[in-house]
């Protein structure tokens, strides 16, 4: 019967040429020689970094670092090795050119023969980390936009409340206020509902912390547009609003305080 395994040669050099036409950057390094240093590289490391293999081989990895890698991601690293356990970090590193990439260093204690050697893999994360930095601002920007607290004049604030609303998106409302009432220092706040789509029933609980809120901040929060169903809401609740001043349309308010 004809054998119809590889040899262990073939399947050495096939391992090998896998390794190198990898997408990420692969190093080993040896600790039994001074600082560690990298005996091997394949040309995904290269593709990566920019550095060539007589450019590479006999130096720490530390290298790449160029002034710019986190000291936090430099001592985990540090402890990975020293205590022999896998690392993975994020930090960032320089190309050869000097242009700068996150790189994602995976690091594992390799046996091989009773000696210790280890295995390094890079990924460059450089357009995820983009894509992160990236969401990040636009949820900031949708957050800022979810509360748009309009100044009318120096006393008188205006948030208006348009779509959805829930007990969450109230929270994020509070805590936007928290944030900023220093900064705009406003003697009134005027909630209008008028534009407010579908509500929690636990909305009449957030109007009330709301309301307690600003009254700590030394502020008077005053809710237009106030629907039936959403006062009914807070009937069946047993919720008394008679402590917040309300008003049909924050025109309505302004006019009151002979703001036109």
């Amino acid at each position: 019967m004809e054998n119809s395994y590889i040899s262990k040669e073939f399947a050495d050099s096939l391992v090998v040429q896998t390794i190198d036409s990898a997408q990420v950057g692969v190093t080993i390094t040896d600790p039994s020689r001074p600082d560690n240093p990298i005996i091997y590289l394949n040309s995904g490391f290269t593709k990566i970094t920019g550095y060539t293999s007589s450019e590479t081989l006999g130096r720490n990895c530390r290298f790449l670092q160029g002034g710019v890698g986190s000291a936090e991601a430099v001592e985990e690293m540090r402890r990975g090795i020293e205590e022999k356990k896998p690392v993975t970090v994020e930090i960032l590193n320089r190309h050869k050119d000097g242009s700068v990439f996150w790189n994602e260093v995976y690091i594992e204690p390799l046996y091989r023969e009773g000696k210790l050697y280890f295995l390094g893999v890079q990924k460059d994360i450089s357009k995820q980390k983009e894509y992160e930095e990236n969401l990040e601002k636009t949820q900031a920007q949708v957050y800022q936009l979810s509360t748009p607290i309009v100044p009318v004049t120096e006393e008188f604030s205006v948030l208006p409340v348009i779509g959805d609303l829930s007990y969450e998106r109230f929270e994020t409302i509070r805590s936007y206020i928290s944030e900023t009432y220093y900064s705009m220092h406003y003697s009134y706040l005027v909630l209008d509902l008028s534009g407010l789509g579908t509500y929690d029933e636990i909305v009449a609980d957030g109007l009330l912390n709301l309301n307690r809120l600003l009254k700590m901040l030394g502020a008077k929060l005053i809710i237009t547009g106030l629907s039936p169903e959403l006062s009914i809401a807070f009937v069946k609740r047993n919720i008394n609003l008679n402590d917040i001043q309300t008003a049909s349309t924050v025109k309505d308010i302004l006019k009151q305080y002979g703001i036109t």
